[in-house]
C-alpha cells in the first residue's frame, strides 16, 4: 500500500507539471484577468487518492466574490448582444484551444478528480461537431447512447 501511495504521489507531481502552465499560480479569473486574492492568502488543493496537494487557489473574500459575480452577469449580458457570428468565432477560438491542451487539461481533471487520462481526452473530444466529420452514421452510433436532449424553452 506505501508502494502504491508513493506512486501516486509521483503521478500527482507529473500531472501538475503537465498542465501547471495553464493557470497562474494562486490567482483567480475575475472580470476578464487574472488577479490574486487582496489578502494574498490562498488555500490549497487536494489530490483525492493520495492526499497530496495540487496548487493553492486565491481565498478571495465574500467583496471579491461578489464581485466576480457581478462581472460574470454583466459579461453575460455583453455576450446576449454579440452576433451569431461573433459568438460562433469566439467559440471556435476556445474549443481550439482546448484542443490544442487536451493533453494538459486531461491531467489537470485526472489529478483533481480521479480518473484515467485516457478516458478523460475521450470525454474531451466526444460529441464534437469537428470530430464527426469524415464518419458514417454508424461509426457515431457509439455517441448517441450518451447523447439527451433537454428542453430549455424558447429562445426569443
Amino acid at each position: 500500500m506505501i508502494r502504491t501511495c508513493r506512486s501516486l504521489s509521483l503521478s500527482s507531481r507529473l500531472h501538475t507539471v503537465a498542465w501547471n502552465h495553464l493557470v497562474p499560480k494562486n490567482e483567480a479569473y475575475v472580470a476578464g484577468k487574472w488577479t490574486a486574492a487582496a489578502s494574498g492568502k490562498t488555500f490549497p488543493v487536494f489530490n483525492p487518492v493520495d492526499h497530496t496537494e495540487l496548487c493553492r487557489v486565491p481565498a478571495m473574500s465574500s467583496a471579491e466574490v461578489h464581485l466576480a459575480i457581478q462581472s460574470a452577469k454583466t459579461a453575460q449580458s455583453l455576450w446576449a448582444k454579440r452576433s451569431t457570428e461573433e459568438r460562433a468565432s469566439i467559440i471556435r477560438d476556445w474549443a481550439r484551444g482546448i484542443f490544442e491542451n487536451r493533453d494538459a487539461l486531461a491531467h489537470l481533471i485526472t489529478a483533481e478528480n480521479v480518473g484515467l487520462v485516457v478516458a478523460v481526452k475521450k470525454e474531451m473530444t466526444e460529441g464534437q461537431p469537428g470530430a464527426l466529420k469524415k464518419r458514417t452514421m454508424k461509426d457515431t452510433a457509439v455517441l448517441k447512447k450518451n447523447a439527451f436532449r433537454l428542453y430549455l424553452g424558447r429562445s426569443y
